[in-house]
């Protein structure tokens, strides 16, 4: 198999989000691109030149009936309301006629091609002081199924005890049934789900919790899209997409330092390959 380069793998990606973006359309769905492929939009007009991956966002309601009515003859939705063995408390949208994906920690169980991420968007509480419990209380369930996730790569060994090889070999059992991992995702699932989206002038993204505080922002900032230019397409943008952007990067319009110029695949030796 032929590895994908990052431009080849950026058009693929860009592929299925103009899929996406044309059902969303169709069927009067909200969405934007998110992170740093909204930072790429407003700073680079496309990708962020060294991205490599794709992420876009859902206000609930719209993420709930997109994963239930999305039909493509090209892509196919991943989600835990239609696989339980999916181990992310979100959605991908997936390749698998031609290209193939190698990862050292698996999303699912069976082999997938390039994806792009979507991303449901939550109420948060009015209260500062409820909106850090919540977040807390959901990243500490993340941070475990995380963990759990990563026992699929650890190997015995002969520094460790045979009570702690023990151990080892119960978790990976454990892991390979599906019960700790299913188990820590619904209760996740739960905590991200507890404020309805649109209840309360507020609401979060708490599907992925790498940040340290919580990214709250005003809900009718994403019940406000507009059209923005993004390599040879066009993309829904948050109306507010400046302020959204400030609250978790600051001056996005600033380029990184050199070495931090690295796409996710290269942190995480993601690899992607064409099929033959």
């Amino acid at each position: 198999m032929k590895e994908l380069s990052l431009r080849e793998l950026q058009l693929f990606t860009l592929d299925i989000l103009k899929d996406v973006h044309t059902f969303c359309v169709n069927n009067q769905l909200n969405y934007s691109v998110a992170f740093g492929t909204l930072i790429g939009a407003i700073r680079h007009q496309g990708f962020i030149p060294w991205d490599d991956d794709i992420d876009i966002v859902m206000p609930r309601p719209d993420y709930e009936r997109f994963c239930q009515t999305y039909l493509s003859d090209k892509y196919s939705v991943k989600h835990r309301g239609n696989d339980k063995d999916c181990m992310i408390a979100f959605a991908r949208v997936y390749d698998c006629k031609k290209t193939f994906v190698k990862e050292p920690i698996p999303w699912c169980k069976e082999p997938t091609g390039a994806w792009i991420d979507i991303f449901p968007i939550d109420g948060a509480p009015i209260s500062q002081e409820e909106q850090q419990q919540q977040f807390d209380k959901a990243k500490k369930l993340w941070i475990k199924a995380v963990k759990v996730r990563q026992t699929r790569v650890a190997h015995f060994s002969r520094n460790l005890s045979i009570f702690r090889n023990y151990k080892l070999l119960n978790r990976k059992v454990r892991f390979l049934n599906g019960h700790v991992i299913s188990s820590l995702l619904d209760k996740h699932e739960a905590i991200m789900r507890l404020v309805p989206f649109g209840l309360t002038p507020y609401c979060m993204h708490l599907s992925v919790l790498d940040a340290k505080h919580p990214e709250v922002v005003k809900t009718d900032s994403m019940q406000r899209f507009i059209l923005k230019p993004f390599e040879d397409t066009t993309v829904m943008v948050m109306e507010d997409y400046d302020k959204i952007l400030r609250v978790t990067y600051g001056d996005y319009m600033q380029l990184p330092p050199e070495e931090d110029r690295v796409g996710h695949g290269v942190q995480g030796q993601v690899k992607y390959y064409w099929k033959d």
